[in-house]
Protein backbone atom coordinates (compact mmCIF):
# COMPACT_ATOMS: atom_id res chain seq x y z
CA UNK A 1 0.00 0.00 0.00
CA UNK A 2 2.89 2.43 0.97
CA UNK A 3 4.35 1.54 -2.83
CA UNK A 4 1.32 2.53 -4.23
CA UNK A 5 0.54 5.67 -2.46
CA UNK A 6 4.35 6.86 -2.89
CA UNK A 7 4.33 6.09 -6.58
CA UNK A 8 1.00 7.48 -7.63
CA UNK A 9 2.25 10.93 -5.59
CA UNK A 10 5.38 10.50 -7.63
CA UNK A 11 3.27 9.88 -10.99
CA UNK A 12 1.00 13.12 -9.96
CA UNK A 13 4.15 15.48 -9.27
CA UNK A 14 5.57 14.58 -13.16
CA UNK A 15 2.02 15.12 -14.30
CA UNK A 16 1.95 18.38 -13.07
CA UNK A 17 5.21 19.30 -14.76
CA UNK A 18 4.23 17.46 -18.11
CA UNK A 19 1.06 20.06 -18.05
CA UNK A 20 3.57 23.41 -17.64
CA UNK A 21 6.52 23.15 -19.40
CA UNK A 22 6.58 23.84 -22.93
CA UNK A 23 10.57 23.68 -23.94
CA UNK A 24 13.48 21.15 -24.72
CA UNK A 25 12.86 19.95 -21.48
CA UNK A 26 9.22 18.38 -22.82
CA UNK A 27 10.53 15.07 -23.96
CA UNK A 28 13.02 14.32 -20.59
CA UNK A 29 9.30 15.26 -18.41
CA UNK A 30 6.87 12.71 -20.74
CA UNK A 31 9.70 9.80 -20.45
CA UNK A 32 9.69 10.45 -16.39
CA UNK A 33 5.72 10.83 -16.64
CA UNK A 34 5.39 7.84 -18.60
CA UNK A 35 7.57 5.39 -16.18
CA UNK A 36 5.24 6.88 -13.02
CA UNK A 37 2.34 6.25 -14.58
CA UNK A 38 3.34 2.45 -15.49
CA UNK A 39 4.62 2.32 -11.59
CA UNK A 40 1.84 3.66 -10.66
CA UNK A 41 -0.64 1.67 -12.19
CA UNK A 42 1.47 -1.71 -11.37
CA UNK A 43 1.06 -0.75 -7.70
CA UNK A 44 -2.31 0.26 -8.20
CA UNK A 45 -2.99 -3.85 -9.04
CA UNK A 46 -0.74 -4.96 -6.29
CA UNK A 47 -2.47 -2.92 -3.01
CA UNK A 48 -5.97 -4.04 -4.89
CA UNK A 49 -4.59 -7.78 -4.76
CA UNK A 50 -3.18 -7.04 -1.10
CA UNK A 51 -6.83 -5.97 0.04
CA UNK A 52 -8.28 -8.69 -1.73
CA UNK A 53 -6.34 -11.12 0.18
CA UNK A 54 -7.99 -13.21 2.41
CA UNK A 55 -7.16 -12.66 6.49
CA UNK A 56 -6.30 -16.05 8.73
CA UNK A 57 -9.46 -14.71 10.57
CA UNK A 58 -11.37 -14.84 7.18
CA UNK A 59 -9.97 -18.66 6.45
CA UNK A 60 -11.02 -19.93 9.56
CA UNK A 61 -14.38 -18.68 9.51
CA UNK A 62 -14.51 -19.70 5.72
CA UNK A 63 -13.29 -23.40 6.85
CA UNK A 64 -16.14 -22.94 9.57
CA UNK A 65 -19.18 -22.25 7.54
CA UNK A 66 -17.88 -24.91 4.89
CA UNK A 67 -18.10 -27.66 7.89
CA UNK A 68 -21.06 -26.33 9.44
CA UNK A 69 -23.22 -25.74 6.48
CA UNK A 70 -25.45 -28.93 5.92
CA UNK A 71 -26.05 -28.44 9.93
CA UNK A 72 -29.59 -27.61 9.77
CA UNK A 73 -30.19 -30.77 7.04
CA UNK A 74 -28.90 -32.92 10.27
CA UNK A 75 -26.81 -35.32 7.99
CA UNK A 76 -24.47 -37.23 9.90
CA UNK A 77 -20.95 -36.51 8.75
CA UNK A 78 -19.94 -40.17 8.68
CA UNK A 79 -18.41 -40.59 12.06
CA UNK A 80 -21.16 -42.85 12.78
CA UNK A 81 -19.85 -45.56 10.71
CA UNK A 82 -15.71 -45.19 11.27
CA UNK A 83 -16.71 -44.75 15.21
CA UNK A 84 -19.74 -47.00 15.89
CA UNK A 85 -21.22 -45.84 19.26
CA UNK A 86 -20.93 -49.20 21.98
Amino acid sequence: MKEYIENFLKFKCYEQLYNTVSDESYREVKGKLDYYETKYNEALVLAATEVKKETAYDKQRAAKRTLNRNNRYKIPNGDRRLYPRR
